[in-house]
């Protein structure tokens, strides 16, 4: 949840030696809502061409902000804008370019900033495949590759089966018609966007087998079906995951070892989750109960060195992929529905010394939308920079029951290491929300639009964990979530 920092509370990191380790640093919690501050338009390290697009939006502000401000590389940029919205596009110099978006007051005082973008500006290459002039770049957000089939030590490889494929665009002018995707050489698709400037694009699933070097090819067309803009790189394809590389029924673990904050702290439950085999899917969920107080958190998080006793198959090396699912059903008394204020969930990896934080949080109020955590925001000590931030896909609003039944859902929440950069950059790629019980619905997997790239962030804490936090709203309602079948699919 962002909050106005003057109100802010943080939680303390602390240490499965002595302390116990809290995993996720601050998971904010503050009593007076400020608003959200977006920038849709760009994504943390991409490559840009002029003019640069910079648009942002202030939502559910209640902090008297009176003005939107833009700062390339520390320096103010003219005119000031009233929010909600704003909307720039700037000249910039090539090479490497900060930018921060922030909201203040009357009196100047910062009230809010989005996350600082660095972003490359650079020239589209002379010619594209089709023998016209480019006009823009592509950034492929997933998966990672490499620009030839030598290989490089960012190579990401996937799991054999489905891919997906999600990328940025940049044009110098509004001429992209489409965005078309290859595997191998063989087209897998497109998708139309109507003569636009800039576009993220996500793909349907792609079949592919295991393998070395597979050529991914993502290109924007213009509407006399001329290539403007393209990105080339390989990846690899794993085999049949085996069963090192999938942590599964991590909610039948004992419920001992699921530690929470000690009392006193401001994610303090005082309840350890509780097996249940009432309410589950196979059997045996676990149960966990948000009675932390008025808008506030409760918290747990389950070590993997409780299972993986003699560590994870490469050591402590990192995780480069992690798939992170689970069926939950969420139960509240009728006059409280809308208790939650939102739902947490991570992996988190201490490694090389860097904390890997994979997380989502699904927000029932304010935007109600899908949020990705910026540990390195955090780190970096300065208050006002918003620590949850909106990534573009909507919320999902969990019914408790449908025709007397309970209803389950099935949640896929997905990431990967982007190595390519240093320090490497988390990629937030896709969450997935689906009923599976007493109604089956097909999944749809929603690709993440903006503020789906952080940088790790230094410190340490517990080699790998997994982690829920259930925030409870500005009443305190009390409200139950039942986990089952929980599931973590990682590579390294």
């Amino acid at each position: 949840m962002d909050r106005c920092h003057s109100a802010g509370l943080r939680h303390t990191f602390f240490r499965m030696t002595l302390l116990l380790s809290l995993m996720l640093g601050a998971w904010q919690v503050m009593f007076a809502t400020c608003g959200e501050l977006r920038i849709t338009s760009l994504t943390h390290r991409d490559q840009v061409v002029n003019p640069v697009p910079i648009r942002a939006t202030y939502l559910k502000q209640s902090c008297s902000a009176s003005a939107l401000q833009i700062f390339v590389d520390a320096v103010k940029q003219s005119p000031d804008q009233p929010p909600p919205n704003l909307s720039a596009d700037l000249v910039l110099t090539p090479g490497a370019h900060q930018i921060v978006v922030q909201a203040v007051s009357s009196s100047g005082a910062v009230l809010m900033k989005a996350q600082p973008l660095t972003i490359n500006v650079v020239s589209p290459p002379s010619t594209c495949a089709t023998g016209n002039a480019c006009t823009g770049v592509v950034n492929v957000w997933n998966p990672t590759g490499c620009p030839t089939a030598a290989g490089c030590a960012w190579q990401e490889t996937v799991p054999s089966g489905n891919f997906y494929v999600d990328a940025k665009i940049y044009s110098q002018q509004p001429n992209i018609a489409a965005v078309q995707v290859s595997l191998d050489g063989i087209e897998q698709g497109q998708a139309a966007y109507g003569n636009v400037s800039f576009t993220s694009f996500h793909s349907a699933g792609i079949p592919i087998s295991a393998g070395a070097n597979h050529l991914v090819v993502v290109q924007a067309i213009n509407a006399s079906n001329l290539v403007i803009a393209s990105a080339t790189l390989y990846i690899n394809a794993a085999g049949a995951l085996t069963m090192s590389n999938i942590f599964s029924g991590i909610d039948d673990t004992n419920p001992a070892n699921w530690r929470s904050c000690n009392p006193g702290l401001p994610c303090f439950s005082s309840l350890r989750p509780q097996p249940s085999a009432a309410i589950s899917r196979d059997g045996q969920s676990l149960e966990f109960f948000a009675n932390s107080g008025q808008f506030a958190q409760s918290f747990w998080f389950y070590n993997w060195v409780k299972t993986f006793k003699s560590g994870l198959p490469a050591g402590n090396a990192p995780l480069k992929y992690v798939k992170y699912e689970f069926d939950l059903h969420i139960d509240a008394p009728p006059a409280a529905v809308n208790a939650p204020q939102a739902l947490e969930f991570h992996v988190q990896q201490s490694s090389e010394g860097l904390i890997r934080n994979f997380g989502f949080q699904d927000t029932y109020h304010g935007s109600q939308m899908w949020h990705a955590y910026d540990k390195a925001a955090e780190a970096s000590g300065d208050s006002t920079i918003v620590r949850w931030q909106p990534v573009g896909i909507p919320f999902a609003g969990l019914n408790a029951t449908e025709l007397g039944a309970n209803v389950w859902y099935h949640i896929v929440l997905e990431f990967h290491l982007d190595s390519s950069f240093s320090p490497p950059v988390i990629r937030h790629d896709a969450v997935t929300v689906y009923e599976v019980s007493p109604t089956a619905a097909p999944p749809v997997r929603l690709g993440t639009e903006y503020h789906n790239a952080h940088d790790a962030a230094p410190g340490s804490a517990s080699p790998v964990s997994s982690a829920v936090q259930l925030d409870t709203n500005t009443n305190g309602s009390q409200y139950h979530v039942w986990i089952d079948n929980m599931t973590t699919t990682f590579m390294q």
